[in-house]
């Protein structure tokens, strides 16, 4: 059997994004990044060759202010992604939550973002896992089989029910409500 390796979760609430810039596929793309690298600190000098070179050089004391286009973010997320010595200490869990709170909004972009999410588990299947939170929308629905999905609201409308139906218990105009969701 081989070496254990250690789990890595990188959690990114692309809902919660303050920046307009953050809620970018490229956004998606520099936080899911920024996780990963603050997990596996060892990789920056791998991934980001120049700036560690720049970080290294410069005084300590004054805070670097780097700069990275569209491209430069796509090019170190792949590095990451495809550096194997990566795989062979960690397994990954990729988090985000919001998934459909991209400003790009049309169908393309969705489309690309499920094409991007397919892409990143291929390079890694057995040591690369993606859990996404979205709104129901059909071109979620039709990238992913049923058995790779979780419907949330279907796994807790006996709670939700329950709950609702003992809080509205104590409100006599709502006895009525009470009952009849009861009936249904």
């Amino acid at each position: 059997m081989g070496r254990k390796k250690a789990l890595r979760a990188c959690a990114v609430f692309y809902w919660r994004a303050e920046a307009e810039a953050e809620k970018t596929l490229d956004g998606l793309l520099w936080g899911v990044l920024h996780e990963a690298l603050k997990q596996c600190l060892e990789f920056i000098p791998t991934v980001l060759p120049e700036q560690w070179e720049e970080s290294i050089r410069s005084d300590w004391r004054v805070q670097l202010q780097l700069r990275f286009s569209r491209k430069d973010i796509r090019a170190v997320f792949n590095a990451l992604l495809h550096n194997n010595e990566l795989y062979e200490k960690y397994r990954l869990c990729f988090f985000i939550d919001g998934f459909d709170e991209c400003l790009e909004t049309c169908q393309e972009v969705y489309h690309d973002m499920v094409n991007l999410l397919l892409g990143w588990v291929d390079v890694a299947p057995l040591d690369l896992k993606i859990c996404v939170s979205s709104r129901n929308y059909e071109v979620f629905r039709s990238a992913f089989e049923d058995e790779k999905r979780l419907q949330l609201h279907e796994l807790t409308r006996y709670d939700i029910e329950s709950f609702v139906i003992h809080r509205l218990k104590g409100f006599e105009i709502c006895s009525y409500a009470g009952s009849a969701v009861q009936a249904k």
